[in-house]
């Protein structure tokens, strides 16, 4: 099965961390999933886990792969914590629901990501290593604030009616937050 994802992490290892918060402990989690690891054509150690996720390794590089009907938690984590840079550094004023809904999707997300790290994180590790993460984003520089388009006709949709059922979806099942696909 893991062997015919091996295109996949290839194509993925470039595009994203495996875990853009750095809560996972891989070789634990390799470790206390032994008997379970595949070896790639290419020389990847794999495992695949419940809930549609597939992890390979090589060379100290890992890549995570989400399968599942949800979508890559670690994916959108990522994304969230681009418009929550941009919101907070250029003073973007967000209509009431839109600001709750920007609350509830970072609120669900992290929670989420915290519950199903391995081994799992407490909120207050989730909430550091997110702060960061958007702390690190180059929206923070303010140099993007003026630019029309990207992220700034970006954020109407992600914060719109129709992605509270992708985002609840996303979080229905347990998994190990993974960050790719990634698009």
């Amino acid at each position: 099965m893991i062997r015919f994802y091996a295109p996949a992490f290839v194509l993925c290892a470039g595009l994203a961390q495996a875990d853009v918060l750095g809560l996972n402990d891989y070789d634990a989690l390799f470790a206390a999933n032994a008997d379970a690891i595949e070896e790639l054509a290419n020389g990847a150690e794999a495992i695949a886990l419940e809930g549609g996720i597939f992890v390979s390794r090589q060379d100290g590089d890992v890549v995570t792969l989400d399968q599942s009907e949800g979508g890559a938690v670690g994916c959108f984590v990522s994304i969230l914590a681009q418009v929550d840079s941009y919101v907070a550094t250029c003073d973007v004023t967000l209509e009431a629901d839109k600001a709750a809904r920007l609350e509830r999707f970072r609120t669900s997300a992290l929670t989420f990501y915290g519950q199903n790290t391995s081994p799992q994180a407490t909120p207050e590790a989730v909430r550091t290593s997110y702060d960061a993460l958007r702390d690190a984003s180059p929206y923070n520089s303010g140099d993007f604030c003026d630019a029309e388009g990207n992220i700034a006709a970006f954020i109407p949709s992600f914060l719109g009616d129709s992605t509270d059922e992708v985002v609840d979806q996303m979080i229905a099942v347990p998994r190990l937050p993974a960050s790719n696909p990634c698009f």
